[in-house]
């Protein structure tokens, strides 16, 4: 990959910040065009792309792949929802500190601007990660290739979750939430989602009782639990990257929520996508990660219900990926 181990110059210039595009109907039809494209890669001193296309993925971040001459590629990443900066300069110290620290693979970084006459909002290029996205590939193989592919995703999150925590992380993350602390940030997740979605009233009175019920009986097992690792905090099959000849794991893509919590609750959208609908495929990662105790799978159901009802209240609805009324179902099992 053109570009990899090289640090370009961070480039910063103070403007005018321009304005987020706030409306999923203005995000989804955000285009940048190959000119425009080819200036930043000049300015960043990078083979300027002969075609862009953009990428059907991300809820803040426009993603657009840059075709280079001989036919290498790169990314074009854009916040747009979120047209200040401060996420994307945290998102390059996460990626630049999970390279340096443990083993989990993910793309380099290799220019980042602010924002600039080329293109206003805050951007980078990134190494593009070979493979396929593993929600495209999942669908297409078999219960063995799956069980490969979880148990690489386990030991994964295992190296991440063994960073030491220490003055480098909290200069990034800030300071460790006490287990009473990071209760109460679950709790307000929660009360509020099921605030919005009593009003909105779709997914119905009788369900989101039995979501309260269950909180109430079972919320001190959140305060138990040890804030004690960085987590990826969206570790999902759509931001695996996955060789289809051999499927090996080549990339661990967006720490853009990256943080401290309690680690195995970084399973909780595995734990929604695939988990639920196939619990011999849960056996298979915890055995590789780490076989959990009752308390921590009271936890991670209290954790992934409170996630899960916020998403669907943020949608209004089903989620594009599958998140719906049975998926909180099943956890109420």
């Amino acid at each position: 990959m053109v570009g990899r181990g090289n640090r370009w110059p961070i480039f910063r210039l103070f403007m005018t910040a321009p304005k987020p595009l706030l409306t999923y109907r203005e995000f989804v039809n955000y285009e940048v065009s190959l000119p425009v494209a080819q200036a930043i890669c000049s300015k960043a001193g990078f083979p300027q792309p002969t075609s862009i296309r953009r990428l059907k993925r991300g809820e803040v971040n426009a993603i657009f792949l840059l075709e280079l001459p001989g036919g290498e590629l790169a990314v074009l990443k854009i916040w747009i929802r979120c047209s200040d900066d401060e996420q994307m300069r945290r998102e390059e110290r996460v990626v630049r500190f999970v390279q340096r620290e443990c083993a989990v693979p993910t793309p380099d970084w290799i220019y980042v601007s602010s924002g600039d006459s080329n293109l206003t909002y805050p951007h980078a290029l990134i190494e593009f990660a070979s493979g396929v996205d593993g929600d495209r590939l999942w669908s297409e193989i078999g219960f063995k290739d799956k069980e490969k592919i979880l148990t690489q995703c386990a030991s994964q999150m295992h190296d991440l979750h063994s960073i030491p925590v220490g003055p480098d992380t909290a200069a990034i993350f800030g300071d460790p939430m006490s287990g009473s602390e990071w209760r109460e940030s679950e709790e307000n997740i929660f009360q509020r989602a099921i605030a919005i979605l009593r009003k909105q009233g779709w997914l119905g009175k009788d369900t989101l009782d039995r979501c309260t019920d269950l909180w109430t009986d079972h919320a001190d097992s959140l305060g138990t639990a040890e804030v004690d690792a960085i987590v990826h905090h969206d570790f999902q099959l759509q931001n695996f990257r996955v060789d289809p000849a051999t499927l090996n794991l080549t990339a661990v893509l967006d720490f853009g929520n990256a943080a401290f919590a309690p680690g195995f609750t970084d399973s909780r959208d595995l734990n929604l996508s695939v988990f639920l609908d196939t619990p011999e495929l849960a056996e298979c990662f915890w055995r590789t990660y780490g076989i959990l105790s009752a308390e921590q799978e009271r936890v991670l159901k209290l954790h992934s219900l409170a996630r899960v009802l916020n998403i669907l209240a943020a949608y209004q609805g089903p989620t594009p990926g599958g998140w719906d009324r049975t998926t909180v179902l099943k956890l109420l099992e």
